[in-house]
């Protein structure tokens, strides 16, 4: 911030009066100990103008409340939305890895799959890929392979979403006010945004 211009105080703006407008917001846990984790992941494909990088964003949600959630700039570019969206889901996958630890810590056993909402059917096919897609996702980094391998175990379920239903598109891109309220409404209903 060596030479701040109009926009940098106009940002700095919005974030003080999100900041007034959600003080009153607060986290509270619900449902039952049944009640798995619900990730939901995003991706803006080249939403970065200088470098066409894209930005993952992830939201965990346990019992009706976001307990963690991330906006991060992928470390490679893709070369389309589904490759974008399938690079999203490996830190998805392993957030719901982290979760299904850290319960198990606190004796909150996870018996069955943590569902991770994707809003990208081509990544879901590429995820729960046997070898049908292999020529075109040959490029994609293996790290990024470790989702089918969890898919595939059990450990976690892709379950498609609409995009106007994806409570993550907040972490990968700035949204007009009235879609960033309903989304924040959405994640934390119990108290109205101002």
């Amino acid at each position: 911030m060596a030479n701040p211009d109009e926009c940098h105080w106009e940002a700095a703006l919005r974030c003080l009066n999100y900041v007034k407008a959600t003080r009153d917001k607060k986290l509270t846990l619900g449902g039952t100990n049944k009640d798995p984790p619900v990730i939901y992941s995003d991706s803006d494909w080249a939403g970065d103008p200088s470098s066409r990088r894209s930005t993952s964003g992830l939201l965990t949600m346990f019992r009706s409340s976001p307990v963690a959630f991330a906006s991060t700039l992928q470390k490679t570019v893709a070369l389309s939305s589904a490759e974008a969206e399938y690079i999203a889901l490996s830190p998805a996958v392993k957030q719901a890895l982290w979760m299904r630890k850290i319960l198990s810590d606190f004796n909150i056993p996870i018996k069955c799959s943590i569902t991770v909402h994707e809003d990208n059917q081509a990544a879901i096919a590429i995820a729960n890929d046997h070898g049908r897609f292999h020529r075109r996702t040959k490029h994609i980094d293996v790290r990024y392979h470790f989702v089918r391998q969890h898919v595939k175990n059990g450990n976690v379920v892709l379950q498609w979403i609409p995009t106007a239903k994806m409570l993550a598109d907040m972490y990968t891109k700035p949204l007009v006010r009235r879609k960033f309220v309903e989304l924040a409404d959405k994640i934390m209903p119990d108290v109205p945004m101002v």
